[in-house]
């Protein structure tokens, strides 16, 4: 009977001790504000990669910026909340981000082609 509640108690302590080694870190590395320049590669299937600049001003969850696409500038607007970037810029293409301290990945979607978007603040 002792050993029966000795290897039950190692049972208990393994499971506890697994439970404590499964919870992830709960800090959250998306920065607070994402207002500043930021490098952006775009990759684009079947095409070559290009890489931009992009300038992003927050207040509040409000973001407005603008990024260097094809030798052109657009202008966007969005909204910044928990670490996710969602916007359009002014012909319509669809923004989204994921912010993880100074870099973001993401699409950028319209006229029926994704980009993908990976992001390092300068």
């Amino acid at each position: 009977m002792k050993t029966f509640k000795k290897i039950g108690l190692i049972v208990l302590c393994m499971v506890a001790l697994a439970g404590f080694m499964g919870c992830s870190d709960d800090e959250d590395n998306a920065p607070s504000n994402i207002s500043g320049m930021w490098s952006c590669v775009f990759t684009r299937p079947g095409l070559s990669t290009l890489v931009e600049s992009w300038t992003f001003v927050q207040s509040g969850e409000s973001v407005t910026g603008s990024y260097t696409y094809d030798s052109n500038v657009w202008n966007f607007t969005g909204t910044y909340v928990d670490g996710r970037f969602t916007g359009v810029d002014a012909d319509g293409w669809v923004l989204n981000l994921t912010f993880d301290g100074n870099t973001a990945e993401g699409t950028i979607s319209g006229d029926g082609s994704v980009e993908n978007a990976s992001l390092t603040k300068t």
